[in-house]
This record gives structure tokens, sequence and C-alpha cells, in this order.
């Protein structure tokens, strides 16, 4: 009997054969999102506008800051790392569509463990980063892909994958180190200007008179002191901390005194804080006030040593058992703390804070002058020695009179140093050429700020000798259109500055600031076609003409152009405005504008 034929079963794939190496869009969505991420955590490092949703201070800023912003050994910065590394591996599997061979896997796994470091870390410490948890999760779930298909990926060794991945993340490292490197020159170098001049401000201060002295209430040394140093600390402050460990250095010299105010960065218990970007600092605050108020001065400084040194975090748990070795009984402790008494002292000082001008933390006040530049390579240490070097009489704390904050600010505008602007970047001016005064505002016409400023710049324009000289340089804060930025925080704002270059095109500057001040006044109004039309017509435009222009390509070049010149001018927040070429980084206390005071001494009156 002739045997029936059978179709074969059909064959397996082998292990790398084409069927296994379909493409997997999944590992690339993942090496996309964790690069996107990583990238925007090593550019907020290296910029100066921080991230939509973890600006500076916040807990980016505090990750970075701690043992887990360093890569070991090398001490190279994590998010410039991870940066390079995701690159790598995003170029790698673009090249593969999505499928790693056996070698590369390999490293992403390894890649994958050391998020799992991470991850256990920023628990640990209490920082919530949102990238990086975006990056560290985008990374496992990939990571799980590959586990889940390792045995199907082609088994070659470094190939040309492996070659790709090495050079992509070779070069994309060495210039984000050199990115690096140049920005922490820059800061250094301001920091030592700011060091120097107010080191000479201290040296140089003849003794103020007080009424009631200016220190803490806690004082380390003698009464009578050649240095009296005063320090506004948050325990979750990472400068703070190094700050602090400086003075414990100089605390056993006999000549120096040593006082703590606080001010927490926790809007809890200090309403001008942003947030609560350290989350325990209103809690370290308390323990710090219990422990003065049960065990005195030396109490108060066994606390503040043990908060900074566990960088302000801490349970209830962790607390209760370390206060007796502290000298406390924990439920006496715990009742202090949590009763009205312990937070007075504290809403005290930020009061005292607020006053003095103080926005954020670390503040250093020696004899009474703020230290400035203290982010130097130890700046407290060289500035202290300077004074004892200078031999003052010693003096109680009732030689030292700081400064109020619009003493401050107007210090803030008087020392800084003159800018050059760069060259096109003032294309918008009003008033007169020739004016004693240039005011230079970077801004949004979005922002509710810019407008306020605005407002009062264009009254010093007016009049048959105008004071100053108005010109206004865009920044909108949205990605869309501002190539120096990666926030996106005022919808509209770039077709709002598109529509005041496009009101320059139809007629000249008279028509930019007529579109100019309709956009200031009515800045809540959302913006479309429909509504600039219906704003040309109102400012005494051609609906016609100005649409035209608005649809040209000049317009959003222009935009582009005023953002790339704010950013070389290292623009931190907005409006900025340069009074005399000297930027005004604070230009209101309270209710009370300070533009009018900084215009009228530029102008001599």
């Amino acid at each position: 009997m002739k045997p029936k034929h059978r179709k074969p079963p059909p064959a397996s794939p082998a292990r790398g054969s084409d069927a296994a190496q379909r493409p997997q869009p999944a590992v690339l969505l993942c090496l996309t999102v964790a690069t996107v991420a990583s990238w925007a955590l090593a550019l907020g490092h290296l910029l100066t506008d921080g991230l939509p949703g973890c600006g500076r201070g916040g807990g980016c800023d505090a990750a970075a800051g701690s043992v887990l912003g360093k890569a070991p050994l090398v001490g190279w910065p994590m998010s410039i790392v991870g940066a390079a590394y995701f690159l790598a591996l995003l170029a790698s599997g673009i090249l593969g569509r999505g499928v790693m061979s056996r070698w590369l896997a390999r490293v992403a796994l390894m890649g994958a463990a050391w998020s799992l470091v991470m991850l256990g870390g920023l628990i640990q410490i209490g920082h919530p980063c949102v990238y990086c948890l975006v990056v560290h999760g985008a990374n496992l779930v990939m990571a799980s892909l590959l586990i889940r298909g390792f045995a199907a990926l082609p088994s070659g060794g470094f190939g040309r994958q492996g070659g790709v991945a090495l050079a992509v993340g070779l070069v994309s490292l060495a210039g984000l180190l050199i990115a690096d490197r140049q920005a922490a020159a820059r800061s250094t170098a301001d920091a030592e200007r700011r060091l120097a001049e107010s080191t000479a401000a201290i040296t140089s201060r003849a003794p103020a008179a007080t009424d009631a002295g200016f220190e803490g209430r806690y004082r380390r040394g003698p009464k009578e002191a050649v240095a009296r140093i005063v320090l506004f600390t948050d325990y979750q402050c990472p400068d703070c901390r190094m700050v602090d460990a400086q003075l414990e250095a100089l605390a056993t010299d006999p000549r120096v005194s040593i006082s703590v105010k606080l001010f927490p960065l926790n809007e809890d218990c200090n309403p001008n804080a942003p947030g609560q970007f350290h989350a325990n600092a209103c809690w370290a605050a308390r323990a710090a006030e219990a422990a003065g108020a049960l065990g005195g001065t030396d109490g108060f400084w066994r606390v503040h040593r043990w908060l900074f040194d566990r960088g302000g975090a801490f349970t209830e748990n962790e607390l209760r058992a370390a206060l007796p070795g502290l000298g406390f009984e924990p439920g006496t402790f715990a009742r202090f703390m949590e009763s009205p008494e312990a937070i007075r002292g504290v809403e005290a000082d930020v009061r005292e804070g607020v006053a003095l001008g103080i926005s954020q933390t670390p503040m250093i006040f020696i004899n009474g002058v703020e230290l400035r530049g203290w982010n130097a390579p130890d700046a407290v240490t060289r500035a202290v020695g300077a004074v004892l070097a200078a031999s003052p009489p010693a003096a109680t704390s009732v030689a030292d009179a700081p400064p109020d904050a619009i003493a401050r600010y107007m210090a803030d505008w008087r020392t800084s140093p003159v800018v050059s602007f760069p060259r096109g970047a003032l294309r918008n001016g009003l008033g007169r050429e020739n004016a004693p005064v240039t005011v230079v505002l970077i801004g949004d016409y979005r922002e509710k700020t810019c407008a306020e400023a605005d407002a009062l710049l264009r009254v010093f324009t007016s009049g048959p000798e105008p004071t100053i000289r108005y010109q206004f340089v865009h920044f909108p804060v949205e990605a869309s259109c501002n190539p120096a930025t990666t926030l996106s925080r005022h919808p509209g704002a770039c077709l709002a500055a598109r529509a005041a270059e496009a009101a320059a095109g139809v007629d000249g500057q008279e028509g930019f600031w007529r579109m100019h001040d309709w956009l200031m006044r009515n800045q809540a109004m959302p913006l479309d076609d429909s509504v600039l039309r219906q704003a040309a017509a109102e400012v005494s435009l051609d609906p016609e003409l100005f649409m035209e222009a608005l649809a040209q390509p000049f317009t959003g070049e222009n935009v582009a152009a005023d953002a790339t010149a704010a950013k070389s001018l290292g623009i931190t927040s907005i409006p900025m405005i340069f009074v005399n070429g000297r930027h005004a980084p604070r230009w209101k206390y309270q209710a009370e504008n300070l533009l009018g005071r900084m215009i009228m001494e530029a102008a001599g009156k």
C-alpha cells in the first residue's frame, strides 16, 4: 500500500531567524520615552529654566543634589550619563527596528538592574523626581520585554548595533560633559566675583546699632565675637548642609559665633515657599524648635546636627528611637513638637527672612552683611578667614543691622554686571533713542507680571522728554516656537508673539506697539485667527494685510531669534528686566514695584 504523503508541520522559527526578528515597536517606544525624559533631565541640569512639573528647588533638583545625582567612581552627573546611555540604546534600537542582539540586550538588562537601584534610592531619600520615575519605569518595562523574548534574540556579538551604540554614547557623553564643564565654570566665576564683593563689604563695614540685635535664638560661641554668623536654613536643603559643614569646622574658634534661623521651603509652615519642595522641612524645623525649648542651646545643636546628618528626612519611629540618645524623653518631645509653641519660632524666623528679602536657602550673614557667592568652593570658610585676618574688635549682635528687602533688591540690581545684548535682539523699542535710561524687558504676552511691569515702563516713555528707551524682547513660555525652553506654561503665547511681529511687518514700530498694548491688556482672552483679525482692526491695522503677515515665516523666526538671545543672557524667569544693562533679578517687594526707583537712580535723579 502506497503511503500517503502528509504535509510537514510548519517549522518553528530558528533562533535569530528573520521570523524571530520582527520589529519590536514596544521596545522602541520604551526607549524613546526613556531617552526623551533623560535628555529633559540633562538639559534641566545644564540650562536655567528648570523642567515643567519639576522646577528649580523641586524633587529633580533635590535628587540631583543627593548621592544618587553623581555616577559612582567618576562623579559625573547621572542625568548626563543617563541621557548618553539611553540615546545610544535608542540609536541601536532604531538600527535593529527594536530587536537587539543578545550582547546588547545583556547591557540593557544591566542598565535595568541599575534602574532598580535608583528607584530604591529615590524612595529612600523621599524626593519625588517625576522625570526620574519616567526614565526608570520605561527602562524596566523595556527590560521585561527583552527578558520575555530573550531566547529569540539574535546571538551575534558586539556587531554593527554595538558599534553604533558605542559611537553615539561616547559622542553624546563627551558633548554633554563639555557643556557641563562650561556651565560649571561660568557659575564658579560668578560665585567668586560675588564672594569677593561681599567679603570686601564685610571686612570694611563699620558697626551699626540695633535695638534687639541680629542673631538666632540658640548661639554657639561667645556673646562678643569677631565674626558673628547667622544662617537662614532648611534641613532638607543640600546646599544648607554643605554650608553647615563649613560652620561646624569654624565653631571651635573662640572668635566666632554661629546662630541659625529657620526658613523651611514648605508652604505648610511658610506661606512664601513655592509649594512643598521639601516635604519634611516643617517637621524638621518643629523638631529643632522642640529641642531648643526643652534642651536649651545644647539640646538645639544636638538635634540640629542629627537633622542635617539625615538630610532633614525622618519617620516618627526613627525620631522616637533617636531621642533618648539625644537627651530627650520621646513622649514629652513629641507633645511639644506637635504643639502651637513649636511653630511660633519658625513663623517668626520666616517673617524676618521675608522682610530681609530671602527667597531661597541658604542665606548667610557675617556681621550683618549678606555673604553672596556662598556656592564658591569653601566660601564661608574663606570669608570668615578674611574677617578674622582683618581683626575688627569683637562685638555683640547689636552691632549688626542687615538691610531690608527693598535695599537688598536694589543692591542686587546695582551690583549686577553690565551685559551686552546680542546683535539684532533689540528690534522693538519705544521712547526716544537718546533717553538717559534703557530698559529691556524679556517677556511673554500671557504672563500677568509682564503686563504689570510693562504698564509702569510705558509711563516712563511718555511726555515731551521720555526718561527711558523701552525695548521688548520675546520669550514666550511655549516650547512650540521657543527653542530655548522645554516649558509650555502659557497656551497662546507663541501666537501672541507672532501677532506683534506681524503688526510690525504691516506698520513698523507704531504697529508693533499698538498690538503690543492690546495683547498686554487682553491676556486672559483666548487667541485664534478670528480674535486677532478683530484685534488688528481695533488697533488700526488692515486686517487682511495683518493676517497675510501673520502667516509669514519671519514672524516665528523673529520670535525664535529673541528667545535664543534671551537664553544667551541666562534667562531664569520672566519677565527678565535690565535697567541700563544691569539685571534686576527682583523688582517687586510685596505690593511695591521697584522699577521706578531703579529708573530714577539710573537717570541720576
